[in-house]
Order: C-alpha cells, then sequence, then structure tokens
C-alpha cells in the first residue's frame, strides 16, 4: 500500500470519525494536527482533500466552542472562513457564515447574525447543499426567536423542518420539533408546545444527543413553568442541568440556572432564586454574553423588588437599561421601564414612576425584517 493511499485513507476515517457525532474538542484538536503535520511532510504534493478536511474540522471546533469560548469560536470560525476564501470551497465560507451568525446572535448583535444567515443560505442554495441549508433556516429561526419576531421564526423553522424531512435526518428532524415547540412556548401555545417536544425529546433520546435532550427538556420546563405547574418544570429544568453538567455546557447550565431560579421564585423562595441568578450572572460575564446579562440584570431587579430591597433592584435595572440601549434589545429594554416603574412606585417617586410607565407603554417591540425572501 503506498504513502498516498495512506494518508488518504487516513484523511477519510478522521472525517468520517468526526461525522460521526464524536465532536469533543480534544479529540477534534488531534486530529487537526496529525492532518497539519501530514500535510507539511507532503508539501505542495498534498491533496486539495487536505485543506477542505481541515475546514471542516476547524468548523466542528468553531461550533464546539461556541457556549463556552464564544472568542475561540469566532477564530476557529475565522480560519474555515480564510481557508475556504483561498480555497473558492463555498461550503466552508457559508459554514464560517453560519458561526459568526450563532456568535452574535448570542451576543446580542441580531442584524449582523441574520445578515450572516442569509449570506449563508445563499451559498448553500448555489451549491444546493440541502443539510447545511437546513441548519441554516434553523439558525435564521433561532435569531427572528431571539428578536421576539416569532412568525419570521416559525417560518423558517418549518422550512428547516421540511428539508430535514426530505433528507430523513432523524437528528435534524428532532432538532426542528424542539424548537418549534419553543416556539409555541413563547406564543403562549403551551399545549402545542408540550406535543412538538415530547417528540424532540423521543427521538434525541433514541439517537443518545445529549445536547439536544438538555435543551428539550428546559423548554418542557419552560411549558410547564408558564402553564403554573412548577414542580414539574423545575424537574425539567434539572433533567437538563444534569445534562448540560456532565457536558461542560457553561452556557446551557447558565440559562438552567436562570429558569430554575424563575420557578423557585414564583414559590416564594427568593433567597435561592437569587443565588441562582448570580451564579448564571457570571457565567454570562465570563462568556461576554451581553444579551443574556441584560436579561440576568432584569431577574435579580425582580428578586430585590420582591423583598422590598428597592435600591438594590433601582441599581441592578439601571444596569440592565443602560445595556438593553447599547445592544439594542429592544424586548428587554421593555421589560426594563416595567420594573423601573414598580421600583419608584415602590419609592415613592412618582414622577420617575409615572415617566418609566410612559416609557414602558408607548415603547413598541419592533422586529427585524429580512432584506430578501
Amino acid at each position: 500500500m503506498n504513502k498516498i493511499y495512506v494518508i488518504f485513507l487516513f484523511v477519510f476515517f478522521a472525517f468520517n470519525y468526526m461525522a460521526q457525532g464524536n465532536k469533543i474538542i480534544d479529540s477534534l484538536e488531534i486530529e487537526l494536527k496529525k492532518l497539519d503535520m501530514i500535510k507539511r511532510e507532503l508539501g505542495n504534493k498534498a491533496p486539495r482533500l487536505f485543506d477542505t478536511t481541515k475546514v471542516n474540522i476547524l468548523n466542528e471546533l468553531s461550533r464546539s466552542y461556541i457556549g463556552n469560548d464564544p472568542d475561540k469560536a469566532f477564530d476557529y470560525s475565522q480560519q474555515v472562513w480564510t481557508i475556504s476564501e483561498q480555497l473558492e470551497y463555498k461550503k466552508g465560507i457559508a459554514n464560517a457564515f453560519i458561526t459568526f451568525g450563532r456568535i452574535h446572535n448570542r451576543k446580542g448583535d441580531f442584524p449582523l447574525a441574520m445578515d450572516y444567515a442569509f449570506k449563508a443560505i445563499k451559498l448553500f442554495e448555489e451549491i444546493k447543499y440541502k443539510n447545511g441549508l437546513a441548519y441554516a433556516n434553523y439558525v435564521l429561526g433561532v435569531i427572528f426567536n431571539s428578536e421576539v419576531n416569532f412568525v419570521e421564526s416559525h417560518k423558517y423553522y418549518q422550512k428547516s423542518l421540511k428539508i430535514y424531512e426530505e433528507l430523513g435526518d432523524k437528528s435534524g428532524i428532532a432538532l426542528a420539533y424542539n424548537v418549534i415547540g419553543d416556539n409555541f412556548n413563547e406564543q403562549k401555545n403551551y399545549d402545542d408546545a408540550l406535543k412538538y417536544l415530547e417528540k424532540a425529546r423521543k427521538l434525541f433520546d433514541e439517537d443518545h444527543d445529549m445536547k439536544g435532550l438538555s435543551y428539550t427538556y428546559n423548554n418542557i420546563g419552560e411549558a410547564y413553568y408558564q402553564k403554573g405547574n412548577y414542580t414539574e418544570a423545575i424537574k425539567n429544568y434539572f433533567h437538563a442541568k444534569v445534562i448540560e453538567e456532565q457536558n461542560g455546557d457553561k452556557y446551557g447550565v447558565a440559562v438552567t440556572n436562570n429558569n430554575i431560579g424563575e420557578s423557585y421564585s414564583k414559590q416564594g423562595e427568593q433567597t435561592e432564586t437569587l443565588k441562582l441568578y448570580l451564579i448564571a450572572l457570571q457565567s454570562f460575564e465570563e462568556l461576554g454574553n451581553k444579551k443574556e446579562i441584560a436579561e440576568t440584570y432584569n431577574r435579580i431587579a425582580e428578586s430585590f423588588l420582591k423583598q422590598n430591597k428597592n435600591e438594590e433592584a433601582l441599581a441592578y435595572e439601571t444596569k440592565s437599561l443602560d445595556l438593553s440601549k447599547e445592544i439594542g434589545a429592544k424586548n428587554n429594554l421593555i421589560t426594563a421601564y416595567k420594573n423601573l416603574a414598580m421600583i419608584y412606585f415602590q419609592k415613592k417617586n412618582y414622577e420617575e414612576a409615572y415617566l418609566h410607565q410612559v416609557l414602558y407603554i408607548n415603547t413598541p417591540v419592533t422586529f427585524l425584517t429580512p432584506p430578501f425572501h
């Protein structure tokens, strides 16, 4: 067996190993180092396949880091984009755009996130890559969901589901069921939400997809929370948290801590609520996620307000207001105005209370709209 054939086998099995779901960061980085080592040995004789395989590994690394280290995820994705541009490898460029979109969405820069997602969709359509197109539509739906535009969000989730069904992609179908269920949650249609989420939970469980399971348990918990069944909500949130801790998903744990805190708050357990909110805030600050930081400031202020600690509530709500204005998080800004009106009312500063109540009432929720359809 000649050396070039052995190298091709290495590249093939390395790529298959990655594609079969082993996205452990250490393993991916080891494969990347091996690939670079062999390419250096071959020099100019190295085939294009080495570069495209490197792009695919870098792409998996960037996605793996999004939750815990968005800066590192961005660095890897920048490498994906740079190499793909040099190769004129459109699949790689589109994948980089998707990761850029996800990162900017988590940081609260929705217009830029949306721009990248639409660019990715356009490229995937050009090369007729249906798997990428399905995922890009899913990501675009997530961005619209973040901007509280549930009509557009639902539209792109359904596009994603249709493509995954055409492909017979079981994990993709489960992903789409999950986000459609989440969208129904946001629209207060909790019975339909639970129907879709239970379908997603079953498929993720069959595939042993722990990340998908953690997301779904969180969304099931949200449905029960909104229905007023806080015991069932907390049970599902804890299912999610256990999985996220096992997976080292720092972002997921922080989101779930906020969710559990909200349920405890409804049960009047403000000490435990505040503890969980502060833990979540520290994690979001370490991740640099401004959108979640602003939302957590709101939650902390609300907890202090319920304890009649008005000065502490005012301090955190003012932080939320300032940050929401900075990142253009309109929905969170409206919540901040509402909370500030209540805080000033409790402080008997009726002029400021009235001012913020007027701002709360008169600030419309504005949706981002797609640049093209």
